[in-house]
């Protein structure tokens, strides 16, 4: 069984494989091959022997790989002309029962690692792209000025605010004012007493 993947050129990919017999009835029966492009990664691999002789166990294998470069007009899946093949196939060592089961490959993950600059996707690194930032110091010292600036301001506007208050809040009225007896101002007080 074979199975291809197209990738970008010029990273390193991790390829992770995971294994489970869940096929075998017993340890010791099932041993296979595995191939990463064409290359023989693992030879009369037992994954009862990697899993401590336990069936039914998961089991993963890492590698890290370069992707082979293919003819652009071969490989038309692969706009960029690179692919990782990875297969699993029979050992000499296999004995086959009555399923057929002579390999087996649960699932494979596929993670591109960054290149020599740094980067996940292109030629230019991070450190670059900093650098041509403005200066990031000079911004956080405008952000703590302009927060400090808020703050003072917010300070101001109470203060002033509880001074006007205090300055012209209610008194108390005086109940023995003078009697105004001018009839044009409209204002008659009369101081009664009980």
């Amino acid at each position: 069984m074979s199975w291809d993947f197209p990738v970008s050129a010029g990273y390193k990919y991790l390829i992770r494989m995971h294994f489970c017999d869940i096929a075998s009835k017993s340890l010791g029966r099932l041993y296979f091959n595995v191939f990463i492009n064409g290359n023989v990664a693992y030879q009369d691999f037992d994954i009862s022997y990697a899993a401590d002789d336990v069936l039914a166990s998961p089991y993963y294998i890492d590698f890290v790989v370069d992707p082979t470069t293919a003819d652009y007009n071969n490989n038309k899946n692969s706009p960029s002309g690179s692919s990782i093949t990875v297969s699993v196939g029979p050992s000499n060592k296999t004995s086959v029962d009555e399923h057929g089961v002579d390999a087996i490959l649960n699932g494979v993950e596929i993670m591109k690692m960054n290149n020599s600059m740094g980067s996940l996707d292109g030629y230019v690194s991070a450190d670059m792209i900093l650098n041509t930032c403005p200066n990031r110091r000079n911004v956080s010292i405008f952000i703590a000025m302009l927060a400090f600036m808020c703050i003072f301001m917010s300070f101001y506007i109470v203060a002033r605010r509880k001074k006007a208050r205090d300055n012209y809040g209610w008194t108390k009225l005086s109940m023995d004012g003078l009697e105004d007896n001018n009839p044009k101002s409209g204002n008659q007080l009369i101081a009664r007493k009980a």
